[in-house]
């Protein structure tokens, strides 16, 4: 080390950087309120006093370095190359880590910030100029040794991590590792909500009152739901995810709403399991069956629909329906009467669980049929899987055709455009409309979107047509498609960025990931699910304690034969969380067609649209018009609190008696004439 550099630069530098800030922090507008001294507050006189505290240390020690003695102090201080050059460079990274970190908190607008602000500037020229002196000390020698053992460090980490990389890559190839990584990843995301709410998310009032009755009818199927469709609908719904309900709730003495909170993600983490094998074993890449599974967990719109309330029939649905086709895929392979007849078995279940589930698996395997090349073996499995499950499922749907016709089938087919497809191969309705419509889900997503669209056109150019054919099987012929869709895009995806990844080996595409893949693969779903996580996290549920006590007060003070209509929306900000009150306050809704798609009803359902247009308003005769026009017969009115105007008016109409205010809600009994 050369002692003949002046180390009086770098005092002069941090002097002028003193003054400077101390100028700034002295001469920045700032509001007088809470003066302490000369109009300063404390906290400004506090940073203030910081600066002129390090501008005299630094000025003494400019003068003491100017003698013999203390130069030769400060340059055994330095003498060391690596060790205290070092420990000043990463000072300065952790420095402007933690720097970015404070802009990111505190925010550039905040009156703390501006006054930190030239503290955080001062400490920065510290750092900074002290790293210039050791390498200007060590003939700049110092960054090259520097770089040069990083470098050397480097390559020798990327080969032990590299190694490693393929060592868990070979460890998730085995089932139970698999399933315990990908439960580790996704079931955070699909319970986190459970456990921060006491209240289910979604709704689930009609599947609670199937449950409800089944229990009460000594598990038997009963004939009729009260309360829905309104008024009543045959208990024609498939029928297992509410005997399981009923089952559980029964036996372990849990409450239905603690049920629906936690059965519902349960099902859906087992799926998103079940979708890691199915997908591992079509593209026989293991890596693209947990990239699959990663973003299908992650995915909002299928956490909507799979892990809220709701999910307690669909994601049942979904086990099954994912364990079926995993069984399928064995039977055409093996060509065994058991697992044939365990495949229909799960076809079955899944028709047992939810109809649209039931018509998906179907699509599946006869889309498999003729993506593939023609099998006699597979056609036949196909079909025998078909009519196995429907032989299995006989009990139910023959029960059901006994006491209410086909009609029950034929209405619920008919509903949720289910049957939109038939009018487009009449002429009918246009197609390319409905294949829009269909894509909205997909495309919610973008970036999955893109990755998706790059992963079919991959699987086309490599003569797979099966995925691609499903997806526009899906978009033509089922209404409900957009979980299913996401689902596949998914797959395509996975398949893309597997394909990516591994071409991190820039010479050729390895057989195993390398950290740099393994990087670009965690970097692309932190981009892919963090916006789908955070819309998971602002997911709310449909009702609270509040709303509990007021339904609970409705049912042991209104007869059980009165007629209900609330106007308004339940805390989850749709129409779908009314679905619960029904079941809550155990009456009749006037309006609400949940239910209605067995007894052909689904048309009512935009009636409710319209008396929300009447609480914006504020309007009791447009209200009053509204069940006027319908024949509506309410003989209960739920209102909230916070609608002064409608509920003056409700007053003014002499119509109703006020019977309860809670400061939530109103309840109104009509006056008999």
């Amino acid at each position: 080390m050369s002692q003949k550099k002046e180390p009086g630069i770098y005092f002069l530098v941090n002097i002028i950087a003193s003054l400077f800030t101390s100028l700034w922090l002295g001469l920045t507008p700032s509001l007088t309120e809470n003066p302490f001294f000369l109009n300063f507050s404390l906290q400004r006189f506090v940073f203030i006093l910081i600066t002129v505290l390090v501008l005299v240390l630094f000025c003494t020690e400019w003068v003491l370095v100017r003698k013999t003695t203390f130069k030769t102090t400060f340059a055994k201080i330095c003498e060391s190359r690596f060790i205290h050059a070092a420990a000043s460079f990463w000072g300065l990274v952790c420095g402007l880590l933690i720097l970015s970190v404070l802009m990111k908190i505190l925010g550039p607008r905040t009156v703390f910030f501006s006054r930190l602000l030239p503290i955080l500037f001062l400490g920065f020229v510290m750092s900074t100029s002290w790293l210039i002196f050791q390498e200007w000390m060590h003939r700049w020698q110092f960054g090259l040794e520097l770089r040069k053992k990083i470098l050397s460090e480097v390559k020798l980490g990327v080969q032990n991590l590299n190694k490693n990389v393929n060592d868990w890559e070979n460890l998730l190839k085995r089932p139970g590792p698999a399933i315990l990584f990908l439960i580790i990843i996704n079931a955070p995301v699909l319970f986190i909500n459970s456990f921060r709410y006491h209240f289910p998310l979604g709704f689930a009032g009609l599947y609670s009152q199937m449950a409800e009755e089944i229990a009460n009818n000594h598990f038997l199927l009963p004939k009729t739901i009260p309360y829905y469709g309104p008024g009543g609908i045959p208990f024609s719904y498939p029928p297992l995810g509410a005997y399981l309900m009923a089952l559980t709730t029964k036996v372990f003495s849990i409450s239905a709403l603690d049920y629906v909170r936690f059965a519902a993600p349960l099902f859906y983490l087992i799926a998103t399991v079940l979708f890691y094998f199915l997908v591992a074993r079509y593209t026989k890449s293991k890596t693209v069956g947990w990239i699959a599974a990663i973003l299908m967990g992650y995915s909002s719109l299928l956490y909507d629909i799979q892990a809220t309330a709701g999910g307690i029939f669909r994601s049942l649905a979904l086990v099954f329906l994912l364990a079926g086709l995993l069984v399928f895929a064995e039977a055409v392979q093996k060509a065994r009467v058991r697992t044939l007849l365990l495949s229909g078995l799960f076809f079955a279940l899944t028709l047992l669980c939810h109809l649209g589930y039931a018509f998906i698996f179907a699509l599946v395997l006869l889309v498999s049929c003729l993506a593939k090349p023609f099998s006699i073996n597979r056609w036949k499995t196909a079909i025998l899987t078909g009519l196995a499950g429907i032989l299995f499922s006989s009990p139910w749907w023959v029960l059901v055709v006994t006491r209410f016709g086909w009609t029950v089938f034929i209405n619920a087919f008919g509903s949720h455009g289910n049957a939109y497809f038939l009018s487009i191969l009449s002429g009918e309705k246009p197609l390319f409309p409905w294949l829009a419509i269909s894509l909205e889900s997909l495309l919610s997503n973008p970036y999955l979107a893109g990755l998706a669209i790059l992963g079919f056109l991959y699987l086309l150019l490599n003569g797979d047509i099966f995925l691609p054919l499903l997806a526009f099987g899906l978009m033509f012929s089922s209404s409900e498609n957009g979980r299913f869709l996401i689902m596949i895009g998914a797959i395509s995806a996975g398949v893309i960025l597997n394909q990516l990844s591994r071409a991190f080996q820039l010479q050729k595409i390895s057989k195993n990931l390398s950290v740099a893949g393994l990087t670009f693969l965690i970097a692309c779903l932190a981009v892919i699910n963090s916006s789908e996580a955070q819309k998971i996290m602002r997911v709310t549920p449909a009702f609270d304690s509040e709303t509990l006590a007021f339904t609970n007060y409705v049912r042991q003070n209104v007869p059980s034969s009165a007629e209900f209509l609330f106007v308004g929306e339940l805390e989850g900000g749709s129409t779908q969380g009314t679905e619960w009150l029904p079941y809550l306050l155990k009456l009749k809704p006037s309006i609400g067609s949940w239910g209605g798609e067995w007894v052909g009803t689904t048309s009512d359902s935009n009636t409710y649209a319209d008396a929300l247009v009447c609480e914006k308003m504020q309007s009791w005769s447009c209200l009053n018009d509204l069940i006027a026009k319908l024949s509506l017969h309410p003989t209960v009115l739920i209102t909230y609190a916070k609608d002064t105007q409608l509920n003056q008016e409700i007053i003014g109409s002499d119509s109703w008696l006020q019977k309860k205010e809670d400061g939530v809600f109103d309840l109104w009994i009509k006056r008999e004439n």
